[in-house]
């Protein structure tokens, strides 16, 4: 609760008005986690007017469009929580550990918008894969772990359908490549991989490891962020490693000073 007294909380009135969306789309993202909220004593919730500033910081899109987007994003995650029994937060912190990265390397709003955006939707195409293997506890055989691979070229070809967020496509395709080229689904090396999808491959594998409702055994984050530095340089970016382990040393000091 001491970092919540440091965020900026409005009435959900004050949200939809800012989104220019309906109360109830709203109530879907608190109850979704997609935005942090603080419930009162008689039921009623404030929203983090941080969380909001990702939506609102839209500097090239219209109205229309941004209404668009989040309605877009809201039906795409109840779909996929309703078809992944695990990571059910998954997408949200990866986006929220993705545009960390991208503040301290220097994205403008705009350029974070555009990655949030594309890490919330990052897994969307594991909707187009049978539950019974998204699902499976046990680890997963060669062939079901090829299919799998299949989602992220599946949800370039779900976000291509959008308009709206057909410019996140090849993101999302890309967001299993690795700097040393032994990725999926292209095998390509650094100097073709967009730095929005090194960010997303960095930060998903970091919730992946440390998910407490992932088929293994959660990591420790001290853990965690040893292999992400282990593998700094073969799958992970440089300079995306530097600013994540920034971001974590910086997480680190909050929780201590708070």
């Amino acid at each position: 609760m001491n970092n919540d007294k440091k965020v900026r909380f409005i009435s959900e009135n004050k949200a939809a008005e800012l989104l220019q969306v309906s109360i109830s789309t709203i109530k879907n993202f608190i109850a979704k986690g997609i935005v942090r909220a603080l419930k009162t004593p008689k039921g009623k919730f404030f929203v983090s007017r941080n969380d909001l500033a990702t939506f609102s910081d839209m500097d090239s899109v219209g109205i229309r469009d941004q209404r668009s987007l989040l309605s877009i994003l809201e039906e795409f995650l109840s779909a996929l929580e309703s078809h992944q029994q695990f990571c059910r937060t998954h997408s949200k912190t990866v986006a929220k550990i993705s545009v960390k990265i991208a503040h301290s390397m220097g994205f403008s709003a705009k350029q974070m918008h555009r990655l949030y955006f594309a890490a919330m939707f990052h897994d969307i195409g594991l909707i187009r894969i049978k539950p019974e293997i998204v699902n499976k506890r046990q680890e997963l055989s060669a062939h079901e772990y090829d299919i799998i691979k299949t989602h992220s070229v599946l949800g370039e070809q779900t976000l291509y359908s959008f308009p709206h967020i057909k410019n996140l496509a090849h993101i999302v395709r890309q967001h299993h490549e690795r700097v040393d080229g032994r990725g999926y689904p292209d095998s390509v090396n650094r100097h073709k991989i967009c730095e929005e999808a090194k960010i997303i491959a960095l930060a998903d594998a970091f919730a992946c490891m440390t998910a407490n409702d992932y088929y293994k055994e959660p990591f420790s984050v001290e853990a965690a962020i040893n292999e992400i530095k282990n593998n700094a340089g073969t799958q992970f970016d440089l300079r995306v490693t530097d600013m994540f382990l920034k971001v974590k040393k910086d997480d680190v000091l909050q929780n201590t000073a708070a």
